[in-house]
């Protein structure tokens, strides 16, 4: 069998998944929330890290950058940043706090100005189209002095810089969705934790297989790994999804991929608002995705002290699915 065979199988394959795509969008069911568990401070805020049309990310360049000597917080928040890939300031605030640093967001602000002023960290500014009245804010990476630092200091070569100098307003917004996550439910002190790191079978390279996917965020323990989906509202979210659930099912269908599929695994659908979540766990059928348990929550339940900010279907009295907090 010649390539052109190949090209036009792998062809033919991805339009037979993109037609299936759109019938399982068809299907929607009737699942409804358990208003009682939802905490209401929740619902009216608007999440940070919603996409809008119309975005986009500026670099903010030093002027005159130099050499400095480093404090500890400064140390903290350099690795803070080279480890979770994109950080906003409260973000970077709630890690050091968890990894036991006294420091409220005022004072770490005025340590990352120091960096990115001398090109430690990069500084984005993300910006709404002229006509929004939407205010701006700033996230942060890592810059060329802070990969110079880590590469003497640590003798390693930061991952995934060039990856993070392409991505859309949408995918920084979608892994600072995820690292929000990782950080308020504090999972480093007892698992591994990686940011936008790709999961691929041993034969991704051939020609028709797309056996792989990028998860936003991806945390392991001896037992269970918990993948984390952030969505956002864009143009057929819904399809998107889909298409990102029925890829991670088949890659770890096929048992040769670059993490254990023996352990129990957890896909984590993070919506923006609760609204949004009433219409994932209307187009998700769970049954399609066997080796899976599928899990669901909404970016600002991660801002407030509340107790339960997973949820799951589950069947009430009358046998009526419903989504309930756990």
């Amino acid at each position: 069998m010649g390539i052109m065979e190949f090209v036009i199988i792998g062809i033919v394959e991805l339009i037979k998944d993109l037609i299936s795509e759109r019938k399982i969008n068809m299907k929607k069911n009737n699942v409804k929330i358990d208003w009682k568990n939802v905490d209401e401070k929740s619902i009216k805020m608007n999440s940070p890290f919603s996409v809008y049309p119309g975005e986009f990310m500026e670099r903010n360049r030093p002027t005159f950058p130099r050499r400095i000597d480093l404090n500890r917080l400064q140390v903290e928040i350099i690795l803070a940043v080279e480890k979770f890939l994109v950080l906003t300031s409260r973000l970077i605030t709630t890690y050091l706090n968890n990894k036991g640093f006294v420091c409220d967001q005022k004072t770490v602000q005025k340590e990352i100005l120091c960096l990115s002023e001398n090109s430690y960290l990069n500084k984005y500014t993300i910006r709404s189209s002229k006509e929004s009245s939407r205010a701006s804010y700033k996230v942060y990476t890592i810059g060329r002095k802070g990969i110079g630092f880590i590469f003497y200091t640590y003798n390693r070569y930061v991952e995934k810089v060039n990856y993070i100098e392409k991505c859309t307003v949408s995918q920084i917004k979608k892994i600072l969705s995820s690292n929000q996550v990782l950080i308020e439910m504090n999972f480093m002190n007892k698992s591994e934790v990686y940011v936008a790191k790709m999961v691929v079978d041993e034969g991704f390279y051939l020609i028709g297989n797309n056996n792989l996917f990028r998860a936003s965020g991806r945390v392991e323990d001896e037992k269970n790994i918990l993948i984390i989906e952030p969505v956002r509202n864009e143009a057929d979210f819904d399809i998107t999804l889909i298409h990102k659930l029925k890829r991670i099912n088949k890659t770890l269908l096929s048992k040769k991929c670059n993490i254990d599929t023996t352990k129990k695994i957890t896909i984590l659908i993070v919506a923006e608002s609760i609204m949004m979540l009433q219409q994932l766990i209307n187009i998700v059928d769970e049954n399609d995705y066997v080796n899976v348990n599928i899990k669901y929550s909404y970016d600002t339940l991660f801002v407030n002290e509340t107790k339960n900010k997973f949820y799951k279907k589950s069947k009430d009295l009358k046998s009526a699915e419903c989504l309930i907090a756990i």
